[in-house]
């Protein structure tokens, strides 16, 4: 047994580098020299070292070596690129849709789609809140998607029309910002109170949250009812929000759409579905890819390249389409009517600022504007001017917090009332020199 522990020992010695001699090693078919304990180790033949230039023995030319290695390798790397982000795809949906809280910013819609254009952030952003902070349907319209309180439905004759008595009315069609939040004094009850009272009453027909789609179709269904009083129509829209409501049949409730046709105009595509988990059914989310749609809308990529991505410009090109065939409707009705009317463009409390950039928004619509000779007075301007006198800055104007958040205040809804008062005197900023 010592014998054999020293010709293993001595066999390693000679496979160590440095120690072996040079042209054999061990094996067990070949005596190995003596050692000092006269146990005997075979050796065997090691192939010499060939010359680079020169062709081992035994490898035949024209073969080359099976790449098995190699092919395991880029199996293994493909598997991994597929893999990587398709188990971040799993885990980003476990998060968002099981694995955090309403609240939560893996959670936020708009890190998967754009609230300006894309119905599939309403759908989102309704999917993933508590039920419990869902805001109910005010009152349903097939029409129109939803309705105020001081409309009524089907007939869309104004609950207040007493109010008018024998003065010529003023009819307001818009948004929240034209509807005024519920804590603020409003425009018809601002006219009431001037100077104006003795010749006009105003109904107030906007209604939160539309778009200006919307406002179309209310006019369209309610005007004749007055058209015989010679009303003045008032479209109050919010120059960097409402018009871009148009691209969307989703805002939290389902809402009237509309579509191009082939001559440039515009088509309505037919009656609204009733409630969001049903529409929500019939239309589910589009998202293919959470974790795509969080690099096009989040921040990880260059601007310029999310833009590209998402398809900012065609968008864009859309809407300019839309805003720009619902116009000639809104034209048709009131110029085949000869109706007095002008528009009067808000602006978010952002877009309000002397040293904000001009919305793409703002450059459309007033040229579109000027273009077709549709008047209009901005209460951007008027802020401005009122800020100027003031010494204060026009943010001051806006709530920042709660439901009425980025609307004006009641001192915010006074300055902008220069602009009905403006109108109704045929001083416009463009469109028209025309009352």
């Amino acid at each position: 047994m010592p014998a054999l522990v020293r010709t293993i020992a001595l066999c390693a010695t000679l496979a160590a580098p440095g120690t072996q001699q040079r042209g054999t090693r061990c094996s067990c078919d070949r005596p190995c020299p003596e050692t000092d304990a006269g146990a005997t180790v075979m050796l065997a033949p090691v192939e010499p070292e060939h010359d680079p230039g020169t062709r081992p023995a035994g490898d035949v030319e024209g073969t080359e070596p099976r790449p098995r290695r190699g092919r395991l390798r880029l199996v293994v790397t493909l598997a991994a690129v597929l893999a990587g982000p398709l188990l971040a795809e799993v885990w980003l949906r476990h998060m968002i849709f099981r694995a955090s809280e309403p609240g939560d910013e893996v959670r936020d819609a708009r890190r998967y789609a754009d609230p300006s254009s894309d119905d599939d952030y309403y759908k989102l952003q309704h999917v993933l809140a508590d039920p419990s902070s869902r805001r109910p349907i005010p009152i349903f319209d097939p029409i129109m998607g939803w309705l105020g309180d001081v409309i009524e439905p089907g007939t869309y004759t104004h609950r207040n029309e007493a109010s008018l008595a024998e003065r010529r009315p003023v009819l307001m069609y818009g948004a929240s910002y034209a509807r005024c939040v519920a804590r603020t004094a409003c425009f018809q009850q601002i006219l009431e109170e001037s100077e104006l009272a003795d010749r006009y009453a105003m109904l107030n027909y906007a209604i939160g949250n539309a778009g200006f789609d919307q406002m179309v179709l209310m006019l369209q269904h309610s005007i004749d009812h007055y058209a015989g009083r010679n009303p003045v129509v008032v479209i109050g829209a919010v120059l960097d929000t409402d018009f871009d409501r148009c691209m969307v049949s989703f805002r939290g409730w389902p809402k009237p759409h509309f579509s191009l046709t082939d001559d440039g105009g515009v088509r309505w595509d037919g009656p609204v579905i009733e409630g969001a988990d049903a529409f929500i059914e019939q239309h589910p989310i589009g998202i293919r890819s959470y974790l795509w749609s969080s690099l096009v809308h989040g921040e990880w990529l260059p601007r310029s390249w999310r833009d590209t991505l998402s398809g900012r410009d065609e968008k864009q090109a859309l809407k300019k389409e839309l805003v720009s065939g619902l116009v000639t409707m809104l034209q048709g009705e009131l110029e085949g009517r000869d109706l007095d009317h002008f528009f009067v463009l808000f602006s978010s409390a952002y877009a309000a600022d002397p040293e904000a950039p001009v919305t793409w928004q703002e450059e459309f619509v007033t040229g579109l504007f000027d273009e077709r000779g549709v008047p209009y007075i901005l209460v951007r301007k008027l802020l401005i001017e009122q800020a100027a006198k003031d010494g204060r800055d026009t943010d001051d104007y806006y709530f920042h917090e709660g439901i009425a958040e980025n609307h004006l205040t009641e001192e915010g809804n006074r300055i902008a009332f220069e602009a009905v008062r403006r109108g109704l005197d045929g001083n416009f900023d463009g469109g028209s020199s025309e009352p």
